[in-house]
């Protein structure tokens, strides 16, 4: 970047006038007549660019007096302006002895010592240093930090997406720097890098116009110095993916034919399934995942994605199976359809998407309340022009199964962001392998990924069968899971409806069929004030699990009461739980439900997998809440309020 240099009279003092340089800000002397120079190759040596607090800065200069006595004179920069901090002497070093966190400007100038008695200061010859001390400077934005030494294009994935012709903002934020200045760089999909001028103003504002991937970088540097990257500092670079928005609006359910409604989400009476068989895991503007302290923002492109799964061996929220026949092929296609409820009063309407990128967008709605579904979608092979979901509308005429689906709204979302924060660093990190959220990570009963003992659930097999995938995996011709004692709870309170009891049975044996093989994941269902014994507790549970083991056929039986013995909770006392069903003012229940479980499937016992393998039966109780919840039959749910096996 170049600048013109203009100078600027700033004070006179007898024969010598100082002047400073707009575009470095170095001080230098001149006179009125011009003489050729007496000293010539000034040539100085000295820490410049990043140092470590604590270091000793020592300069060093030599010149050419051409037959004279060169001196030396030294200027250092302060917060205050620059300061003489050695006059004209044949001292030829100046020191800043243990230098603590800051930037330090240091200008040298040489002259003759007869053209120092003349004040001939216009032929001083002089050089700049720079050292910054643990000088940075960070920069903030919507896009993912990828932490590198010099900013050049990197390859690396990118989790942070933005939508095109929508304007984001970046902030820059320097340390141990004299008044900063900043000067930001992009790089556009096409390659191209694009900078601004240096400028006290640490925001940019990008507004991308194409498709695909986005580096930003930011520079800093002391007023004073010049334009280049030896006497400035620089960010890690940010990259994120901009998207550009789909066109077309939400098409509502009345709309649709009939059989694209009937894969339409269906009312979850789980309002935080533990492992559903399509997972919505990034809900986003502008590149930040909606939170309670990042709330929607109306009229705002959002950008959702979900992660599909073909098999589910912990859940039996949806039956897993999809009959070939009935899609008159061997080969299905698997497709996700996005839904959106602008208000908890509105229907359902699907997203205009492009199938297979497992992602949309939705302008966000003006209301504060709202709720998104991802379905998956077996059908026959789609034709290649069949690229949307709106074409699947009008283009596809075979048959359509749902295959699984779950449902966020905007408190369950937000509850679930927050227990990311409070949970994952508090006792049970993702796995190095997949730096993803707990909620959407299962334990495989086989090898492979065993050792980091969670793995994604998406990439396990397809299998077409009546039964549930849970089951089916065994291959162990054991029962189907068995819930009895369901008058139980019934006799816990006269006033509870056969729906109410179906839903918690329903919901209890999901979740608690999921626990007995990844008794981590109650933890995630859990409160955000899950107790840090419960915790520690379960995560006992899951490191106990050996390599192998899998339930895969559960019988649980409702009791009026169970003992829960530390040896099998892990907790410090022992727990008795009775069954009990309360109804707060507002008609929303809390049911506790103790239960003793007995499983079968295979156990890994002496190096060996035993299967099939009958379990030691074990007592428990879970408690479940009714909660608001747009999604759910009136618009209610249930939530695991308290867990303990």
């Amino acid at each position: 970047m170049v600048q013109k240099t203009q100078w600027h009279r700033i004070a006179h003092t007898g024969r010598r006038v100082l002047l400073t340089l707009a575009s470095t800000g170095l001080l230098v002397s001149i006179t009125g007549a011009g003489r050729p120079p007496a000293v010539s190759n000034l040539v100085a040596h000295g820490p410049n660019g990043p140092q470590k607090p604590g270091t000793t800065l020592t300069y060093t200069a030599t010149a050419n007096g051409n037959g004279g006595t060169v001196e030396y004179q030294w200027w250092e920069e302060f917060p205050s302006g620059w300061k003489m901090v050695q006059n004209y002497s044949p001292n030829n070093t100046f020191t800043i002895a243990d230098a603590p966190a800051g930037s330090y400007p240091v200008v040298v100038y040489a002259l003759d010592a007869n053209q120092i008695a003349a004040g001939d200061w216009a032929q001083a010859q002089y050089q700049q240093f720079i050292a910054n001390v643990a000088s940075t400077v960070t920069l903030q934005g919507p896009f993912t930090p990828l932490p590198t030494k010099t900013p050049q294009p990197l390859s690396a994935p990118v989790n942070a997406d933005v939508v095109t012709q929508h304007s984001i903002t970046f902030t820059a934020h320097a340390q141990n720097l004299l008044n900063p200045v900043y000067q930001f760089w992009y790089e556009t999909p096409s390659g191209h890098w694009v900078g601004t001028n240096y400028s006290t103003q640490n925001t940019f504002t990008l507004t991308p116009t194409q498709s695909g991937l986005y580096r930003v970088v930011v520079y800093a540097k002391d007023p004073s110095a010049p334009n280049n990257a030896t006497f400035a500092v620089w960010s890690s670079t940010l990259t994120g993916q901009a998207v550009a928005q789909t066109t077309g609006s939400p098409v509502p359910l009345s709309q649709l034919p009939s059989s694209v409604a009937s894969v339409a989400p269906q009312p979850e009476v789980n309002a935080l399934p533990p492992a559903p068989y399509v997972n919505i895991y990034s809900v986003s503007q502008n590149g930040q995942e909606i939170s309670p302290t990042n709330p929607m923002q109306a009229n705002v492109p959002v950008i959702i994605k979900a992660n599909p799964l073909t098999e589910n061996l912990n859940s039996n929220e949806m039956s897993a199976a999809v009959s070939t026949s009935s899609l008159g092929t061997s080969y299905p296609q698997k497709s996700v359809l996005f839904w959106v409820k602008a208000s908890p009063t509105a229907p359902w309407a699907l997203l205009p998407a492009t199938l297979g990128t497992d992602q949309a967008t939705w302008l966000a709605p003006p209301g504060s309340e709202w709720a998104i579904a991802a379905t998956v979608v077996w059908t026959a092979p789609l034709s290649p022009n069949i690229t949307t979901s709106t074409q699947l509308l009008t283009d596809y005429t075979g048959p359509m199964v749902l295959g699984g689906q779950q449902i966020v709204t905007t408190s369950s979302w937000d509850r679930t962001r927050a227990d990311l924060q409070g949970f994952v660093p508090r006792g049970y990190p993702v796995s190095s392998m997949h730096q993803g959220p707990l909620q959407y990570l299962v334990l495989k009963p086989y090898g492979g990924q065993y050792a980091t003992e969670e793995v994604w659930t998406d990439g396990m097999r397809y299998i077409t069968s009546a039964q549930s995938a849970r089951e089916v995996f065994g291959h162990l011709g054991l029962p189907a899971s068995s819930v009895s004692g369901t008058s139980t709870i019934t006799q816990a309170n006269s006033s509870l409806s056969s729906t109410i009891v179906n839903q918690v049975v329903a919901v209890a044996q999901q979740d608690l069929q999921t626990y007995l093989n990844n008794p981590l994941k109650a933890a995630w269902q859990l409160p955000p004030a899950v107790s840090q014994a419960d915790l520690v507790a379960l995560i006992a549970d899951q490191h106990a699990t050996p390599f192998g083991t899998w339930r895969y056929s559960d019988a649980i039986a409702i009791q009026p009461s169970v003992t829960i013995p530390t040896t099998v909770s892990h907790l410090s006392q022992t727990v008795t739980a009775h069954v009990s069903a309360q109804q707060n003012a507002q008609g929303l229940w809390t049911i506790t439900v103790p239960f003793q479980v007995s499983s079968q499937g295979a156990q890994y016992v002496n190096g060996k997998i035993q299967a099939p393998s009958t379990f030691p039966t074990i007592p428990g109780a879970i408690t479940l809440q009714q909660v608001p919840f747009v999604g759910g039959p009136n618009g209610v749910a249930w939530t695991v309020d308290q867990f303990v096996y």
